[in-house]
């Protein structure tokens, strides 16, 4: 199974690239996609839109997992990143890819064991999880393979759980 992690946004969104066979899993790639800043909000949303479009046929996903926004104190912070995590369901639409959402908590709890870590910490365990030599400079990039990680986690404790 081929999984892609996503971490919305809509000035740069975080992808990560899993494959999980045989209770093995490998790192395909990861990394950042980027919108000019000085674009509207709808070419921005656009060009993460069609960079999604040349991604997904070069990977094949199986499967792709993005994180539920979460409303805390900056409610506009939180429509912009529902408006990209849009974009992503549109993208995954397109190509007819199951989509899987998971809330901030749930994630984290999966990568490093507390709800409430850090991105470093959880830059930290994504890269010792996976083995990465060099850990991901970008945040939007570990939370994307920290996201697809979660969704691995999931299907593992379902085959486990279920008779």
């Amino acid at each position: 199974m081929r999984v892609l992690g996503l971490d919305p946004g809509t000035i740069s969104m975080g992808y990560g690239v899993l494959d999980f066979i045989d209770d093995e899993i490998t790192v395909i790639d990861f990394g950042t996609f980027k919108a000019r800043r000085s674009d509207t909000k709808a070419k921005r949303l656009l060009s993460i839109h069609k960079k999604l479009l040349e991604l997904l046929p070069r990977w094949k996903p199986d499967e792709i997992c993005v994180e539920d926004p979460f409303v805390g104190k900056n409610v506009k912070s939180a429509l912009a990143i529902a408006e990209a995590r849009g974009i992503s369901l549109i993208s995954a639409a397109e190509f007819n890819i199951p989509i899987h959402q998971y809330s901030p908590t749930k994630i984290k709890m999966a990568v490093t064991g507390y709800g409430r870590s850090n991105k470093d910490q959880i830059r930290t365990m994504v890269s010792i999880e996976l083995h990465l030599n060099n850990q991901p400079t970008s945040d939007d990039a570990s939370d994307a393979l920290g996201i697809a990680l979660c969704h691995i986690n999931e299907v593992r404790h379902n085959k486990l759980t279920s008779f």
